[in-house]
């Protein structure tokens, strides 16, 4: 092979490397966005008992959504015992 033939195939080769890899860019940002800047807003509801006990069994478990009217504990209330 020519050395001009050589360098054309590199060339080749590298080009179609770099417009695979730029495709790819594209198409996993669209699927997959990265940044440093992003943030998460969650809505956090603080509890307060209307009566005064000791809480006996927590039925949820961490991050579950708890729909409106559902119980998620049990307690003891302490004038009860």
């Amino acid at each position: 092979m020519k050395e001009n033939q050589l360098l054309m195939r590199w060339m080749k080769i590298l080009s179609i490397v770099f417009v695979v890899s730029f495709v790819y860019l594209i198409v996993a940002d669209r699927r997959a966005p990265f940044t440093t800047e992003g943030r998460v807003y969650g809505q956090v509801v603080q509890l307060a008992p209307e009566v005064t006990g000791r809480v006996e069994h927590v039925m949820v478990s961490n991050n579950e959504a708890v729909q409106t009217g559902r119980y998620f504990l049990s307690s003891m209330p302490i004038g009860l015992r």
